[in-house]
């Protein structure tokens, strides 16, 4: 994947093996970036441009997202969760998993006659549920507890993508939440699961062989490292 902005002079390269951090130096500059990225994902209309490596323009909005803190990772986001009981609910109807389905829709039914015939009260059931509302009932989700951070950013990269697709992760001022050890190992492990992502900070000093730097300094002066 390749990313394109035109106030860059260079496309920026989403390679595997390559942790490529976009050092904005000027910090208007770098919060003014940030924003339009951030609005064009929501909006789908922006200056940004994301190419595969055949150079065939993607749909950024699909296939992008961005994390603008540490605190943004929701692993209750709506996507994710529908997406989540959509898979589900296609097991539970396959060849193989229909017959227990069935069998454990209709003990549920069973039970219910049973518990009508034991009360006074006249109420009545859907009699034809459907699994995935069951799930929502039982409040089915992605689980993300006792994780840290860098094993937080994975694992939501993993669903996200065996959910949704290939995607490329945006991750904004990350680097200062993370210790070098951190770092390396979560780089590692990314490139290992081919997860793609990019790191977009301000002025960037503790850097790390592993890391790669496209830098716009404060006279707005762009080059690699």
């Amino acid at each position: 994947m390749k990313l394109v902005y035109p106030e860059w002079e260079e496309p920026i390269p989403i390679e595997e093996n390559q942790a490529l951090t976009i050092s904005m130096e000027n910090r208007s500059d770098y919060f003014r970036t940030v924003d339009i990225l951030k609005q064009q994902l929501e909006t789908g209309e922006g200056p940004f441009h994301l190419y595969t490596d055949e150079d065939k323009e993607l749909n950024l909005k699909k296939s992008m997202v961005l994390f603008l803190s540490p605190w943004n990772l929701d692993f209750h986001d709506r996507q994710l969760e529908k997406k989540l009981l959509a898979r589900l609910h296609e097991m539970a109807m396959d060849e193989d998993h229909y017959p227990k389905t069935q069998k454990i829709l209709g003990s549920l039914l069973q039970y219910l006659e049973e518990l009508q015939e034991e009360t006074p009260l006249n109420f009545t059931y859907d009699w034809e549920p459907v699994f995935s509302d069951i799930c929502k009932a039982l409040h089915l989700g992605l689980d993300d507890q006792s994780l840290t951070l860098p094993e937080k950013m994975l694992e939501y990269m993993r669903a996200w993508t065996e959910l949704c697709g290939e995607t490329c992760f945006v991750f904004n001022q990350f680097r200062a939440y993370l210790s070098e050890e951190e770092r390396k190992t979560f780089y590692e492990t990314a490139w290992g699961e081919k997860l793609p992502f990019l790191m977009l900070e301000g002025a960037c000093h503790d850097k790390i062989k592993e890391e790669r730097f496209f830098t716009i300094d404060e006279d707005y002066c762009q080059f690699f490292e």
